[in-house]
């Protein structure tokens, strides 16, 4: 990727205790969509960050894929992965993967990751998807009892 976006926020562990984290991932996704880091959110400052980015996907007609795994794919498909793993710096970091090799790194040193432990992917939403279903990790970030929910839920369908 020669126009890779290049990450403007870095790690520096006084600032993530302060809830700044770096924005290797907004990177990495501004680089996979063709436009400029601030077109894209910085995912990571939000709490439910995966949800932020489903959301964001669903918008954009794409579903939000992820598995874990110790190696990028290799296969004839050509996807793009946003890679996630350790970075020779001891942190935790993303870059963008494709073929089974890396082939861009938004952090200016361009030294990839040490260790690798997931991937990501968009895929096409089906004709007539539904939303990404948010309340899980909500409900598990707030411990409410589940039968509040689906009650909840029951009285709003039965309306």
């Amino acid at each position: 990727f020669l126009d890779g976006v290049t990450q403007t926020i870095f790690y520096d562990p006084e600032r993530q205790a302060a809830g700044v984290y770096g924005n290797c991932f907004q990177a990495c996704v501004a680089t996979l969509f063709h436009c400029p880091l601030d077109a894209i959110p910085h995912f990571s400052a939000f709490v439910w960050w995966p949800q932020a980015l489903s959301l964001w996907a669903y918008g954009k007609g794409l579903n939000v894929c992820g598995e874990e795994r110790d190696t990028i794919p290799n296969h004839s498909l050509g996807r793009i992965y946003l890679v996630g793993g350790i970075s020779p710096r001891g942190t935790p970091h993303v870059v963008l993967g494709r073929y089974g090799e890396i082939v861009w790194d938004p952090h200016p040193s361009r030294d990839g990751l040490a260790k690798i432990t997931d991937v990501t992917w968009f895929e096409p939403l089906e004709e007539n998807a539904l939303a990404p279903n948010l309340w899980g990790p909500v409900v598990a970030a707030y411990s409410i009892p589940t039968h509040h929910l689906e009650a909840e839920l029951e009285r709003r369908q039965n309306k």
